[in-house]
């Protein structure tokens, strides 16, 4: 027994050997195409990791440069409040501001014994 198929303006009987020998064929294109489909996910996968690899690589180094600069930074800022942050320079600028040193009846003495409440 065999397939029957239309053909225009007549029909034909395909034997079932031939039907069987298709299917497989079909059978084997489709494992081949989604193979091939798996491989070539697979690769975009894979590049698309390698990429984002690459990217982030120049972004660590980016942020590394930018770390570096920022802690010269903050050095030489720490060395001018140091510098500004003298007592002569305190005086000088406090003389500037109007500011004058207080009386003697001005001042709290304060322990150094570390005990400062009262008996």
């Amino acid at each position: 027994m065999g397939i029957e198929s239309v053909v225009p303006g007549r029909a034909i009987r395909i034997p079932k050997e031939k039907s069987l020998w298709r299917e497989n064929i079909l059978k084997t294109f489709w494992a081949y195409i989604f193979s091939a489909v798996l491989i070539v996910l697979s690769l975009f996968f894979f590049l698309w990791t390698r990429v984002s690899v690459v990217t982030i690589n120049y972004e660590i180094d980016e942020l590394s440069t930018n770390h570096a600069t920022l802690l010269k930074e903050n050095k030489e800022v720490t060395i001018q409040f140091e510098t500004v942050i003298t007592p002569k320079n305190l005086e000088r600028m406090g003389k500037k501001l109007g500011l004058i040193y207080p009386e003697r009846s001005q001042t709290v003495p304060v322990r150094e014994n570390g005990n400062n409440t009262k008996n």
